[in-house]
Order: structure tokens, then C-alpha cells, then sequence
């Protein structure tokens, strides 16, 4: 059976490696992708094509995680795991010393 997981924040860092291991040891993969510009996932597609999948995400939109939700639905009945890497930042131009 293969094993499939959705990576939130799959762009870079750790939802990145997350991802490439995933794919190494097999698995179906779908990625939730939020910064566009970003080829690494670009390039790990191209490797894995038929198991790795991106998805448009962002997860401080309730209509944007509901299109993702609806995609992965399109093309699996299950996961077997959800691993959510990706958060809300806020401000992410803001210093320590902003309030």
C-alpha cells in the first residue's frame, strides 16, 4: 500500500525536507505551496512527477484552504498522515523592537 501525506509549508526549510524525505522513502506526496516564486518544489517535481503533487495554500485563507482540501480530494479518498509545518506570521517585515 502507499503511503500518502499532504506537507503544509512545503516551500522551503523544514516542510521541504519533509517532503524530499517523503519522497525518498516512496510516498505520494502533495505539497501545499504558498510562495510562488520558490522553484525547489519545482525541481523535486520534476524528479517525482507522479507522486509528488503542489498545492496552492494559504493557510490564513478559509477559501484557500478549502480549495486545497477539495484538490487533494480530486485525486485520493485518504491520507495517511497531515503534517501542518506552515504558520501565520503576522508582520513578517516587523522587528523585535515594534510593537
Amino acid at each position: 500500500m502507499e503511503f500518502t501525506a499532504l506537507v503544509t509549508g512545503a516551500d522551503h526549510g523544514v516542510g521541504l525536507a519533509l517532503v524530499e524525505t517523503l519522497l525518498e522513502q516512496g510516498c505520494r506526496v502533495f505539497a501545499g505551496r504558498y510562495h510562488l516564486q520558490e522553484s525547489a518544489l519545482d525541481e523535486l517535481r520534476l524528479a517525482h512527477d507522479s507522486r509528488l503533487t503542489l498545492i496552492p495554500l494559504d493557510i490564513s485563507s478559509d477559501e484557500s484552504v478549502k480549495k486545497a482540501a477539495a484538490n487533494v480530494l480530486e485525486q485520493t479518498d485518504r491520507l495517511d498522515v497531515l503534517i501542518n509545518n506552515a504558520g501565520i506570521l503576522g508582520d513578517i517585515e516587523a522587528t523585535i523592537m515594534e510593537k
